[in-house]
């Protein structure tokens, strides 16, 4: 009884496995990994006509690496779900005939194990293996096809099964280096940020744009110095805080922009500081200053865009505004961003310097000795000369267009705006 309650399990067991497999191999593959199908065919050789048994409507390729005296197969082979037949394999067809007959009796597991060529960056199956035939272009998978890889390992065990990798090639830098779109996930900790800043500079094909429109080697320094400070969530919520800051001072506005403009605001601090640190507090003074570092190490690098053209406008406004403002002191002139770019290119080389020193400590130092050279790295740096300002481009517009052209220095647009 108990036997053959066994063996009615086993039939039950056999009949599931055989219709899944009919299923996969009537639908081309499984739900989360399908066959290439057509596009197989653009990988393969071009098909060209024979007359063999197993050739797929009088077409048949030359595969380029089987090491056979027999090499023409199907030009359908592994385009979808298939038994397919392997006509230069000995363990599969008598290659002493000509052409090669398939073998009726003591032919190996895999010669009848449906598979399939599959993409291995679409694909969640984990037996995928480089193709043998066609290697670089092709990958196989024989449980996308409800079958068995028994091949892969009988025959070339330096191709083992399952070790074929997603190789697609990223076109865009957000794709290739998504922590740099991630500053939370890029600035938690100093490895991150050194592996976001690698990936930067390797993916240059697609990332050179984005590295250097964030200041290039400062690019991850300054991310995640505005992370810290929340400046992507203060522009985001830019147009609602400012409209808020607005309306306390609605009635002195356009006076203080006036006296801002003719630089009288000394003279009407009381009135009008209040209302222009109201709107600095909405975009943060930190976030400026880093804007308009970003801006102008991004200019230096390209020499190309207005973002930094637009932000040498505002610098005057920011330096009046400093001048007349206890609690303003927000970066001013062009030579307090470049005294800031040097401090933290000093900064990078310090840290640097110091990492490299950690892993290889040179002989006969002492803490004293290493002390001192940290000294000499000097964390406030002497500025760099002030290089010539870069003249604005005639066609710079207006200043009223900063908050849609350049949301990063959307505060001075603010200010701004009502002037023009």
């Amino acid at each position: 009884m108990i036997a053959s309650s066994n063996n009615m399990m086993r039939t039950v067991v056999g009949l599931v496995s055989l219709l899944a497999r009919a299923n996969a191999e009537a639908h081309g593959g499984n739900k989360t990994c399908a066959c290439l199908g057509a596009n197989a065919t653009k990988s393969l050789p071009d098909p060209v006509d024979c007359d063999y048994t197993w050739a797929a409507e009088g077409k048949c390729v030359e595969t380029v690496n089987l090491k056979s005296n027999f090499t023409t197969y199907p030009a359908n082979y592994g385009v979808n779900c298939a038994k397919h037949k392997e006509p230069g394999q000995s363990d599969c067809f008598d290659l002493t005939k000509s052409p090669p007959v398939e073998k009726e009796k003591g032919a190996a597991d895999y010669c009848t194990q449906p598979w399939c060529y599959v993409d291995p960056c679409a694909c969640d199956e984990t037996d995928i293996t480089r193709s043998d035939y066609f290697t670089g272009t092709l990958f196989f998978s024989y449980a996308t096809c409800g079958g068995k890889n028994t091949y892969s390992e009988f025959t070339n065990a330096l191709n083992p099964v399952g070790q074929a990798k997603c190789a697609k090639v990223a076109t865009d830098c957000k794709t290739a280096c998504p922590e740099a779109f991630a500053p939370k996930d890029m600035c938690k900790s100093d490895d991150t940020k050194t592996a976001t800043a690698d990936c930067l500079v390797t993916q240059g094909a697609v990332c050179t744009g984005h590295f250097n429109s964030n200041g290039g080697t400062l690019a991850v320094p300054l991310m995640c110095a505005m992370e810290a400070e929340g400046c992507v969530a203060k522009v985001e919520k830019m147009t609602t805080c400012t409209s808020e800051a607005l309306k306390p001072h609605a009635a002195v506005m356009l006076d203080c922009l006036g006296a801002l403009q003719k630089k009288t605001l000394a003279a009407n601090k009381t009135t009008c500081c209040p209302f222009f640190k109201s709107m600095l507090d909405c975009r943060g003074q930190k976030c400026v200053d880093y804007a308009s570092v970003a801006a102008k190490a991004a200019w230096d690098l390209t020499g190309e865009g207005n973002t930094w053209a637009k932000a040498l406008k505002g610098m005057p406004m920011f330096a009046e505004q400093s001048k007349a403002c206890d609690d303003i002191s927000v970066l001013g002139t062009e030579e307090e961003v470049v005294a800031m770019i040097a401090s933290m290119k000093a900064d990078i080389t310090k840290a640097k310097n110091e990492k490299e020193a950690a892993k290889t400590p040179a002989p006969g130092s002492t803490d004293k000795a290493s002390t001192e050279s940290t000294d000499k790295a000097t964390p406030t740096p002497t500025p760099t000369p002030t290089p010539t300002p870069t003249p604005a481009p005639a066609a710079v517009a207006d200043f009223a267009a900063l908050a849609q052209s350049a949301p990063i220095l959307a505060m001075v647009a603010a200010i701004t705006m009502s002037v023009q």
